[in-house]
């Protein structure tokens, strides 16, 4: 095996190419089989433990990464610290699937649809496989969004106007929990001091700092339209 290619940046990743495709077609291959199988093979137990093994399989990526930059002589504490939105779920969110923490993941699930599925299309990735922030990114942006979906599935779970504003408020401590560090670290985590290198949404919402303002507007909406979505056979039948 070359663990060069393991270890080594390579900055081969170009959005919207075959490798892309592959990445996101395997992702929502993974997700559906785990809920088919979760819906009509397994027991609750069984359900809940798998989840959390595949979140656990992200976790691993995750807290890994710090060692494998170290090994690669390619560290940088100004990017590879868990103070991405992403990365910092992927380490809580295995835990609120296992415990079933129901207010936490309604908090969670906002973040984790709208942040990390707008990531898997717009990718803010620079590394192409075999490369291991590769497996790490595609890991962490497709196993988050599926845990939310999950929870609906199989434990029934639905969100909430309070879950939204929970949320929202949670994301802008968050943030202002992670300016300092960025400010002293001279980093950029949840792109709060400038925008990603590559291009993603982030171009559409104008420049620095005026993007976060954009952001906060956006949240708003793409927070309610969530609520109305993941609720609308309730919102039917009331019609009706």
């Amino acid at each position: 095996m070359n663990w060069s290619a393991i270890l080594y940046e390579n900055g081969q990743f170009k959005s919207y190419t075959q490798e892309h495709g592959i990445a996101v077609a395997v992702c929502v291959a993974i997700a559906l089989t785990l809920v088919l199988l979760a819906k009509y093979r397994f027991t609750q137990e069984q359900s809940r433990n798998a989840i959390t093994i595949i979140l656990g399989i992200g976790l691993l990526l995750q807290i890994t990464k710090p060692f494998i930059t170290l090994a690669a002589g390619s560290f940088d504490i100004r990017e590879d610290l868990p103070f991405h939105l992403c990365n910092a779920m992927i380490i809580l969110m295995p835990f609120i699937m296992y415990y079933k923490w129901r207010k936490f993941w309604g908090i969670a699930f906002f973040w984790v649809i709208a942040g990390t599925l707008q990531a898997l299309f717009t990718p803010s990735l620079e590394e192409s496989f075999p490369h291991h922030e590769f497996f790490r990114y595609w890991a962490v942006h497709a196993f988050l969004p599926f845990a939310g979906v999950f929870a609906m599935q199989i434990y029934g779970w639905r969100i909430t106007w309070k879950d939204m504003v929970n949320s929202m408020i949670g994301l802008n401590i968050f943030a202002l929990l992670v300016t300092p560090i960025n400010l002293f670290l001279g980093s950029n985590y949840l792109f709060l001091m400038a925008k990603p290198q590559v291009k993603t949404i982030f171009d559409l919402l104008g420049p620095w700092p005026y993007y976060i303002l954009s952001l906060e507007v956006l949240m708003v909406f793409v927070f309610s339209m969530l609520v109305l979505l993941f609720n609308a056979d309730k919102l039917l039948k009331r019609a009706n």
